[in-house]
Parts: C-alpha cells; structure tokens; sequence
C-alpha cells in the first residue's frame, strides 16, 4: 500500500472528511514520526509495533559483479519490530 492509497481508503471509511484533510492528517504523522526518529526516539504504535533508529558503521563491500572494493560510509537507519497483535493477526490460521 502507498500513501495515496491509505488516503483513498481512509476516504471511504470517513465520508464526512475532506480528502485533502486525511491528506494534511497523514503528512503530520508521518512528519511526527521522523522528527522523533531524528531525535533518536523510540516510536511504539500499540498493536502495530516499534521503530527505533540504528547506527550503521562504516565498512568495506564488494561489488559482486566487477569483485571491485568499494566504501560505504556510516548512516543511520531504522529498525521496525512487530508488535505481538500484529504478529497473532498475521499468523492467524
């Protein structure tokens, strides 16, 4: 699912509510959450899961098709853990 997608959808849910309002909502809280994982805050959405940012050194790879060294420099990226809700409702059988 894409953005505009959740948009649409929220859209038939809520038909009282303009679609560039669920628009406006969504932007805030997808801005909310990258301005708390910038800050290195934990984001925890009961019955969904947790995002937290993780630091990734610097190292040396490979590229695979030429075998040539190449260097990757150190970044941040996110780490997401389902939450147990999410889990029983994707493993229901």
């Amino acid at each position: 699912m894409v953005r505009s997608e959740l948009i649409i959808k929220l859209a038939r849910i809520h038909l009282g509510v303009k679609k560039k309002d669920l628009e406006k909502v969504v932007d805030v809280i997808i801005e909310e959450i990258t301005a708390a994982l910038k800050r290195g805050e934990r984001i925890q959405l009961r019955g969904f899961g947790t995002m937290r940012t993780v630091f990734r050194k610097a190292r040396i790879a490979r590229n695979p098709r030429t075998n040539q060294q190449i260097q990757i420099e150190s970044r941040t990226g996110v780490r997401f853990k389902m939450g147990k809700d999410m889990f029983q409702r994707l493993n229901k059988k």
